[in-house]
């Protein structure tokens, strides 16, 4: 796992340590132990790391200091992705599981505040700007949209494809899409409100798609294939400000087995953690 900010990044490792680089020295600064983890997530903000384990635990770790704030016990399966609530002052872990449900941790009560249920394990999710909405995609190909004030479920969409990994992106309060990208290997774009598709972008030929990450600054999106390969996307918006991908590159080589991925702010570099023993 990788994560960055303008001075460090943060990776961990199969041999359960976390560390903390500086990225101008090019030197560990900091590293402690950790369980075993499978899916991570960090907020800069509060220094904080959140780690799903083998154990069926969500931790939660203070990077900084090097010792685990939280042990999150409840699930019932393997964790499948955790995520800090986007606006950091709620200090809320949201994490899903193969056990079908996604609960919502509040870490200054230190329990679990909501059980989000459907009838199949959830792949990935996302929330809107706001942090009001999240959007959960299971493995029944359904988006499932959760109204996180009410925790209400709002809307069941089908789709004719599972979802590996999705973006919510919107050029004014009326407008909601979502990029989503899965085992078709086309990227495309859904407006929650008609509930069609608006755009697809053509490969060729398709890879499926296993994540994604957005770089802000650069208003681009980068998916992450089976094949281990990087596909760099230009969000933009018509006349109609209706999103379009737009292909920028292709990032092929010899990366063994992509784990996850980062931007580098400072220098405007991406940043791989994979299956072997360097950090590229």
């Amino acid at each position: 796992m990788v994560e960055s900010s303008e001075k460090q990044i943060v990776t961990y490792s199969r041999n359960q340590m976390f560390r903390v680089w500086d990225i101008a020295e090019e030197k560990c600064v900091k590293f402690f132990k950790s369980q075993h983890s499978i899916v991570l997530d960090i907020e800069m903000q509060n220094n904080l790391i959140a780690a799903g384990t083998s154990e069926r635990t969500v931790c939660v770790y203070d990077y900084r200091k090097g010792y685990p704030t939280h042990v999150l016990r409840g699930h019932k399966g393997i964790i499948t992705k955790v995520c800090f609530h986007p606006q950091a002052e709620k200090l809320q872990v949201i994490a899903s599981s193969v056990d079908n449900s996604i609960r919502i941790w509040d870490l200054l009560m230190n329990t679990c505040v909501a059980v989000l249920g459907h009838s199949s394990p959830c792949s990935t999710f996302t929330f809107t700007p706001d942090g009001n909405t999240l959007l959960s995609a299971h493995r029944d190909k359904r988006i499932i949209v959760w109204n996180l004030l009410t925790k209400i479920k709002t809307a069941n969409i089908e789709f004719d494809e599972e979802i590996e990994a999705m973006h919510y992106c919107t050029k004014h309060k009326s407008a909601h899409h979502l990029v989503t990208f899965g085992e078709k290997g086309i990227p495309r774009i859904f407006d929650l409100t008609t509930k069609e598709f608006v755009f697809n972008t053509p490969q060729h030929p398709p890879q499926p798609f296993m994540r994604c990450f957005y770089l802000k600054k650069a208003n681009e999106l980068v998916g992450v294939t089976t094949e281990q390969n990087l596909i760099s996307y230009g969000l933009e918006f018509n006349e109609s400000k209706i999103p379009q991908l737009v292909y920028k590159k292709d990032c092929v080589g010899f990366h063994d087995e992509i784990l996850d991925v980062a931007y580098d702010l400072a220098h405007h570099r991406i940043i791989l953690a994979t299956n072997s023993t360097l950090l590229k």
